[in-house]
């Protein structure tokens, strides 16, 4: 059972390079971290454990995984708070799903650009979720090598600052 002053971490895109790296940065940190792996998936599936995973071990587990019949989306719905989905793919469908867990109170950290840069409906639902769930959308991990350029553009366009 999780400890109340640990973080869950969801990671989807775990086979990935970058899903990968994260894994063995989650595995660095070791006990002593604050953060527990709690899921993992890929595009063909997805191993949720609400006790924790080994990451060092993690993304060994897909392989041997069958496919459940429940949605991974459903699947992390029912994951203890708090819960951070880091989520290192590039996928639409993926993205598609931001609103339903911002506004379920899940936080989510991404490099993907087809949620925060989408048409306006899933950019508008992906605001209004993040405004009822109090939750935080960070995004746009990658660009600018890793400088901050998107998210301090909004902070002045918030500010009222033309740009």
């Amino acid at each position: 059972m999780p400890r109340a002053s640990e973080i869950g971490v969801a990671l989807i895109g775990a086979t990935g390079r970058v899903g990968r790296r994260v894994l063995a940065l989650i595995a660095a940190h070791g006990a002593g971290s604050r953060l527990r792996l709690v899921a993992v998936a890929n595009s063909r599936a997805h191993v949720v454990a609400s006790g924790g995973l080994d990451p060092r071990a993690a993304a060994g587990c897909l392989e041997t995984s069958p496919n459940q019949a429940d949605s991974l989306a459903t699947a992390l719905d029912g994951l203890p708070r708090p819960l951070v989905i880091v989520d290192c793919t590039a996928s639409a469908q993926v993205a598609a799903q931001y609103p339903r867990w911002l506004g379920a109170g899940i936080d989510v950290v991404t490099p993907n650009k087809f949620g925060p840069s989408a048409e306006r409906p899933l950019r508008d639902a992906i605001a209004a979720a993040q405004a009822a769930g109090g939750t935080l959308l960070r995004d746009s991990g990658t660009v600018g090598a890793h400088l901050p350029l998107l998210g301090t553009l909004r902070e002045l366009r918030q500010a009222g600052d033309r740009v």
